[in-house]
């Protein structure tokens, strides 16, 4: 019995690991008039160092889908002329301006 409860804690926590390793992040990055912005970098960054993690460019309506690997708890966007934002990362960022 007590084999059983270790083999199944084992398991849940394998099964945990890996639902945490792939986390995609989507959104969307648009100017101060809500008009697209084309090739901005949306980057992943791991705390509390600042490290790369992935990252990618919009799309050109200003879409973007990020694989963060479970990691990078922070997101970069930029885009040249724009002042550059971060914001925690979520699942679904939305819109961001």
């Amino acid at each position: 019995m007590n084999t059983f409860i270790r083999l199944s804690a084992l398991c849940g926590c394998a099964l945990a690991v890996q639902l945490a390793a792939a986390q995609t992040v989507m959104g969307r990055v648009v100017d101060e008039g809500g008009q697209p912005l084309p090739y901005s970098n949306v980057v992943a960054l791991s705390l509390p160092d600042s490290a790369f993690v992935s990252g990618v460019m919009t799309q050109d309506d200003g879409t973007f889908t990020l694989d963060t690997k479970g990691k990078g708890r922070l997101l970069r966007f930029s885009s040249l002329g724009y002042k550059t934002v971060y914001a925690d990362r979520k699942e679904d960022m939305g819109t961001v301006r």
